[in-house]
């Protein structure tokens, strides 16, 4: 259904036709990117205003004017594939740790999530963000638990990918970090710290690419410490509110929450899925830091929270139902239901 509407429903939300399916149809026309007339100042003036498009990082811009350049006549064709191989994907992973019927009913909760279902179909970043975010941190977590090589360098990928997509994906990469580096240390395997660096291979030459070819905005970051309680408080809550309305998220945040605190015991005693837990918190508070530490001279708090921050929360809900519905309790039930249903 998902992949029909995409393909039948020309791009028409703001952020596509502002920039990213327009800068990959332009880049497509006019066969580069360093000299794009979109980034032209003469063309436009503005061009280098705080929040402008020019900075943003190009996985999403780049795979629609390849598209573009095969002849098609949408780059909706891109969004409809990711989101429908994330869901064979997401299918694949929940299956290795619990049976068929949990892994199914997993992804279909995933899959209605209504926020993230609705944005699916559109040409923005958000959606594409999520998957190599969520799937990054998904196979980094396999890796703690099956100790395969495979899984690490994997999740090492999609959270470079993840990076290359979206800058503020790197609260992923740090997220995921002390988790990889307490365990390389653990069992004095120091080669293993080395996989996830490597995600930072593609911020650092798109950062470069940028300095080398005035690829700048003016900056939003505030670069020093600083302490503005109202303005933590106002994030907190935020996010706290967004996270409880079901409107955007259904029961996801509920369901996660309630699985915690059931799964409190299998957490205390048997570590179970503990390093899922704290790479989601460690990246989770990671984000507010990041909210914090921006200066809203080009855009209000409260705009930011309403919309990109309700949408980068796309990204936690695979890591929360996969969270969930791997918990051992959740397994122990599905595998008793499908020892009944035999």
């Amino acid at each position: 259904m998902n992949f029909v509407k995409c393909m039948y429903f020309p791009t028409f939300d703001r952020d596509s036709l502002a920039g990213f399916d327009t800068i990959g149809y332009v880049i497509a026309q006019e066969h580069t990117f360093r000299h794009i007339s979109l980034f032209q100042h003469d063309y436009m003036p503005s061009i280098h205003n705080a929040g402008s498009y020019i900075t943003y990082a190009p996985m999403t811009q780049l795979s629609y004017a390849f598209v573009y350049l095969l002849g098609a006549e949408t780059s909706k064709l891109i969004p409809a594939f990711i989101f429908l191989f994330f869901l064979i994907t997401f299918y694949g992973v929940m299956k290795r740790i619990s049976g068929h019927t949990c892994a199914a009913v997993a992804t279909f909760l995933t899959m209605i999530t209504p926020e993230m279902i609705a944005f699916s179909s559109l040409s923005a970043t958000n959606v594409i963000h999520a998957v190599s975010a969520s799937l990054g941190i998904i196979y980094i977590a396999l890796w703690t638990k099956y100790k395969s090589q495979e899984d690490l360098l994997l999740g090492s990928l999609l959270l470079g990918l993840n990076i290359w997509t979206r800058t503020d994906g790197i609260v992923f990469v740090l997220g995921a970090l002390p988790v990889i580096g307490f365990i390389s240390i653990k069992n004095k395997q120091w080669k293993t710290f080395l996989s996830p660096l490597c995600a930072f291979i593609p911020a650092l030459f798109w950062m470069l690419f940028c300095k080398m070819n005035n690829f700048y905005s003016e900056s939003i970051a505030i670069t020093h410490l600083f302490w503005d309680s109202e303005k933590a408080n106002i994030i907190w809550n935020g996010i706290k509110s967004l996270c409880l309305d079901k409107q955007f998220y259904g029961i996801s945040f509920l369901f996660f929450t309630i699985s915690v605190l059931c799964n409190s015991w299998f957490i205390w005693k048997k570590k179970d899925n503990l390093p899922l837990l704290v790479m989601i918190a460690f990246s989770l508070l990671l984000y507010m830091i990041v909210l914090y530490q921006i200066d809203y001279k080009w855009d209000s708090i409260h705009n930011v929270l309403a919309y990109s921050a309700k949408r980068f929360l796309f990204c936690f809900i695979p890591l929360i139902w996969f969270y969930s519905m791997s918990n051992k309790w959740i397994v122990l039930l599905f595998n008793k239901l499908e020892t009944f249903l035999k």
